[in-house]
């Protein structure tokens, strides 16, 4: 299995995430790693969730992007969460490279408490299809 870098879900939310709100700045990607002193390829990694993730990376992105602190303080929380690993490296022997991100999403899927819908307005828990049930 490969080396392990955390968990891939909460580096592909915080990515779309930094991804989002740089769009919504206007801002382009070269125009970002200029102003955050970083290469391009840096910010092109954190945005395509490709390894482990910097608070002091991503409180930088959101100041520079206009991101208000009520959405900074979460999208930091997430970047501690890029560095969590999974159960599945002490199995690296019988579970396939290509299975990671099933295991990592269902280990994210089996976390209680975690929105990481919080973004986009989506209700957390188990209120999101209740009224399909009813």
């Amino acid at each position: 299995m490969a080396k392990d870098l955390g968990s891939t879900v909460p580096r592909r939310q915080l990515g779309r995430a930094l991804r989002e709100l740089r769009t919504e700045a206007r801002m382009t990607l070269d125009g970002a790693a200029r102003a955050l002193e970083r290469s391009r390829q840096k910010v092109w990694r954190i945005e395509s969730g490709i390894g482990v993730v910097r608070g002091l990376d991503v409180r930088a992105m959101c100041e520079l992007y206009g991101a208000t602190p009520e959405l900074t303080g979460p999208l930091t929380g997430l970047a501690g969460e890029t560095r969590a690993k999974g159960w599945w490296p002490s199995y690296g022997d019988i579970v396939p490279d290509w299975f990671e991100l099933y295991v990592g999403l269902e280990a994210a899927a089996g976390r209680p408490g975690r929105c990481p819908t919080a973004r986009t307005g989506l209700p957390c828990g188990g209120t999101r299809g209740s009224g399909l049930t009813e």
